[in-house]
C-alpha cells in the first residue's frame, strides 16, 4: 500500500536504509506496516512529528533486524563486519598502487 499523495510519502532515505536490512516478505510486510503507521501518526500529528516518528522507528527496525542477524548466524556477521573494514582500511590505497606500479611499468618499456 502505497500513498500516491506526494506530502503522505515517508523520508526516503530512511525506507530506503529499512530496504537494505530486510529481504523478501520480510520487506513488503516491514514497509507496508511502517507506512500504515506512518500515514496514522501523519492523520494525528502532523507531517512533522511523523516523519520524525519514522526515522525513529527507522532506526529502532534496522537495530532490532541486525540484532536478529546477529543472533542466528554470529560469526557470518563478526566475519563480513571484520572483512568489510579490512577492506575499506587496506583497499582504500589499492587502486592508487595499481596505478602508479602501471605508469611504472610503461615508464620503464618507453623507448627513447
Amino acid at each position: 500500500m502505497r500513498s500516491d499523495t506526494p506530502s503522505l510519502r515517508p523520508p526516503f532515505i530512511a525506507s530506503g536504509l529499512v530496504g537494505l536490512f530486510t529481504s523478501g516478505w520480510h520487506d513488503e510486510a516491514i514497509s507496508g506496516d511502517l507506512l500504515e503507521e506512518f500515514a496514522d501518526v501523519a492523520s494525528k500529528s502532523g507531517l512533522t512529528y511523523a516523519r520524525r516518528w519514522y526515522w525513529r522507528q527507522s532506526i529502532k527496525t534496522i537495530g532490532n533486524l541486525c540484532a536478529a542477524g546477529l543472533r542466528t548466524a554470529p560469526w557470518l556477521i563478526i566475519s563480513t563486519t571484520v572483512g568489510g573494514y579490512l577492506l575499506l582500511a587496506f583497499g582504500s590505497s589499492l587502486p592508487e598502487t595499481l596505478i602508479v606500479a602501471v605508469l611504472q611499468l610503461r615508464w620503464h618499456h618507453v623507448i627513447p
